[in-house]
């Protein structure tokens, strides 16, 4: 905790307070220094999910670690190091749901890579799943986070290949809009139902502010995490990067305040839970009756 408060301090110092704040939430999942103004915004707009912390804060981490040990050190060392770096990140953040997933699927990814074994993401995604719900049951029913983590990874496991074939999407890249447009609309499809029954709407706007953000994500909390790490050894070195830096969180700050301002939303007082049952049973037939007909052509 004491290196998390150190790590959002340099942030403060090199970045203004609202930016700072931001990138707090999304590298760290830290929203207490969030207004209540910039909260409304987030959620009119459909981007509270951006400071839910996921696999983008593991992968940047595995990435980042990765690169300055892996040239350097023996892959077993790397693998343990990277490993054990993951599991204290968790700690520190306070281990939500998501981040668990994130952190036992990028270990597995890992454990692959450092055994030689191919990985695969549907193996991974079923063994985080089953390792959470061993260790704590409740989370399957009770835990909001714990559903959204899983069913939007699923969703963009399952539908964004079926979506990017209807559409006929090949160009691949985190900056490709297409991409981009088939992985946000793939995960809205699955998390509509659960965010309808728990808030009782469903941002329609939030597919377009999510294609415009979610690209320089990745670059944000890359970005992030070096300039926080580079804050203990040289100010002078972090305000540089902080300067790039302030162009992309700039750009994600203004998309989000455009769209908190002209939301599109579909409302529901009360949804039955059959009707979600009903939901999924729909959209997995679609699912596998596609995957069918690729398979015959």
């Amino acid at each position: 905790l004491n290196f998390k408060n150190k790590l959002e301090e340099n942030f403060k110092s090199v970045l203004p307070s609202e930016k700072a704040a931001f990138l707090s939430g999304l590298t760290l999942g830290e929203r207490e220094d969030f207004s209540k103004e910039f909260k409304n915004k987030m959620s009119l707009s459909g981007t509270t999910h951006l400071v839910a912390l996921s696999g983008y804060n593991i992968s940047i981490i595995v990435v980042v670690i990765m690169a300055v040990l892996g040239g350097y050190l023996p892959a077993a060392i790397s693998f343990y190091l990277t490993a054990l770096v993951i599991v204290l990140f968790v700690l520190m953040t306070g281990a939500e749901a998501s981040v668990v997933r994130a952190a036992v699927m990028g270990i597995i990814m890992l454990l692959g890579r450092h055994i030689g074994r191919e990985y695969s993401l549907r193996n991974a995604i079923v063994v985080a799943a089953f390792l959470m719900i061993l260790f704590n049951p409740k989370i399957l029913v009770f835990d909001l986070g714990f559903q959204l983590s899983f069913a939007a990874l699923l969703g963009i496991i399952y539908l964004s290949p079926v979506i990017k074939k209807i559409f006929k999407i090949s160009q691949p890249g985190v900056l490709s809009w297409k991409e981009n447009a088939a992985t946000t609309l793939s995960a809205q499809f699955a998390v509509a139902p659960l965010l309808l029954i728990n808030f009782g709407f469903f941002s329609l706007s939030s597919f377009f502010a999510n294609i415009l953000i979610l690209p320089f994500v990745p670059l944000a909390m890359g970005l992030g995490f070096v300039m926080g790490g580079v804050g203990f050894v040289s100010y002078f070195l972090a305000k540089i990067i902080g300067l790039v830096l302030n162009i992309f969180l700039s750009y994600m700050l203004w998309i989000i305040d455009i769209f908190s301002k002209i939301t599109v939303s579909v409302g529901l007082e009360k949804i039955s839970p059959v009707a979600v049952v009903f939901y999924y049973f729909i959209l997995i037939g679609a699912v596998l009756y596609a995957n069918r007909k690729s398979e015959q052509l």
